[in-house]
């Protein structure tokens, strides 16, 4: 849940080490004459010990979120809410966890991959199976 927020963090972290030892390493006539600038620079350990840090933050968080959620009843504890299922054409769709169509990912009519039903119709009644291909 937190993860993309971590990764920016550590991506924007490593954007600034960068430009810090740029402008450290300075040889652009137009930047302080050439010369090198007295900047902080961040070493091994410190940048080693920020990205391991801010990815066990951000994962302990996401962690703490979900068990919180499951605890109040926002989230199911057994299972997600749909998972990615193909039908008898190979036609990629969301399944609820009780195998019932959700929507369609690759649509039957425009994936090159042939409608779902023999005579072309939409329905998906006798699409709604268990997970593993089992019957309902």
């Amino acid at each position: 849940m937190y993860l993309p927020y971590g990764l920016a963090i550590i991506l924007g972290f490593i954007g600034v080490k960068l430009l810090l030892h740029a402008l450290h390493e300075n040889n652009l006539p137009f930047i302080n004459g050439g010369e090198g600038m007295n900047v902080p620079e961040v070493g091994t350990v410190a940048s080693l010990l920020v990205i391991v840090g801010t990815l066990a933050v951000t994962a302990i968080a996401s962690l703490m979120k979900d068990r919180a959620d499951v605890k109040a009843g926002r989230k199911d504890a057994e299972e997600k809410a749909f998972h990615i299922d193909f039908d008898d054409h190979g036609n990629r769709r969301k399944v609820d966890k009780y195998g019932n169509h959700v929507e369609w990912i690759d649509d039957p009519a425009t994936s090159g991959r042939g409608d779902h039903t023999a005579d072309g119709s939409r329905d998906t009644g006798h699409l709604d199976v268990a997970r593993g291909g089992r019957g309902a």
